[in-house]
Formats: structure tokens, sequence, C-alpha cells
């Protein structure tokens, strides 16, 4: 999945349409947070390669986040994203 996001906008809308920013949240707090392992480094890995150059993803991410009241963990997900990058 990595991969395939890396550089489609296609596949990102796709995978991203189908409530991938709420399984990967999901995946991470159960893998133990920002604290995690491998699982949650891909994870985060491939959030980035979803909002990586997608405005309408980036758009998506943060009604979700608004939506969901997880601002701050959102906060949380993104400095570590962008600090791997």
């Amino acid at each position: 999945m990595i991969s395939l996001t890396e550089t489609n906008a296609d596949i990102q809308k796709i995978v991203a349409f189908e409530n991938a920013f709420d399984r990967l949240l999901e995946i991470i707090t159960a893998e133990g947070g920002l604290n995690g392992g491998i699982i949650v480094q891909d994870c985060l890995q491939l959030t980035l390669n979803l909002l990586r150059y997608n405005v309408s993803n980036q758009v998506r991410i943060v009604a979700f986040s608004q939506l969901n009241g997880c601002n701050s963990t959102i906060n949380q997900i993104g400095v570590s994203i962008f600090m791997h990058d």
C-alpha cells in the first residue's frame, strides 16, 4: 500500500475515501501510539503518502479530525510525520 500511494494521486484519493485515516489512527493507537514500532512507522509513512501534494486529502483529514474531536492526536501524528520526512 505504501508503494502504491507514493506517486499516484488517484490511488491516494481512493484509499483516503475508504476511511484510511480512521483505520490508520486505530492501528497507531492499538500499537502503542507514536512510541510504537515498525507498524506505527508504516502507518505514518502511508499517512504521509496520502497527504503529500494532495490537497483534497489534506482537507479530508482536517475535517476528520474536527468531526472526531481528535485534533491533538492528529497534530502529534503530523509533527511526527514531518520530522521523519
